[in-house]
């Protein structure tokens, strides 16, 4: 019985909650400071720590590039346009 309960409430979940733990990698647009364009997104199975440490890691790598001039950041979140997963 305890499964059904379980599936049940996973069932139950937020359409939102499905994109908690995943993070996106931006950076700035050469020409407009002000623009973002989408560079990666995590989304792996280990969790929204293991994501945004990965993030970050990437943008930091890009970052210390010395011909770089772009800003490059995290967010929380699916980019805005990206397809859902649909595994």
């Amino acid at each position: 019985m305890r499964p059904i309960i379980a599936l049940l409430c996973l069932t139950a979940l937020p359409a939102g909650a499905a994109a908690e733990g995943i993070y996106s990698l931006y950076r700035s647009s050469p020409g407009d400071p002000l623009a973002s364009e989408h560079v990666a997104t995590f989304d792996t199975r280990h969790g929204a720590e293991t994501n945004a440490e990965n993030c970050w890691l990437a943008a930091r790598l890009f970052q210390e590039r010395p011909e770089v001039e772009t800003r490059y950041y995290c967010m929380p979140g699916r980019a805005k346009g990206s397809a859902p997963d649909t595994q």
